[in-house]
């Protein structure tokens, strides 16, 4: 399992995946929707 962790201003979000940059591209938007 990878473990992918970003650092929000306001949290750090912690999840595991197994497609790996799939869900790293998924998180960014996520990640750009919660900082605006």
């Amino acid at each position: 399992d990878i473990q992918i962790c970003e650092k929000l201003p306001i949290r750090v979000k912690c999840h595991k995946t197994r497609r790996g940059n799939s869900e790293r591209m998924d998180s960014s938007k996520s990640a750009t929707i919660s900082d605006e």
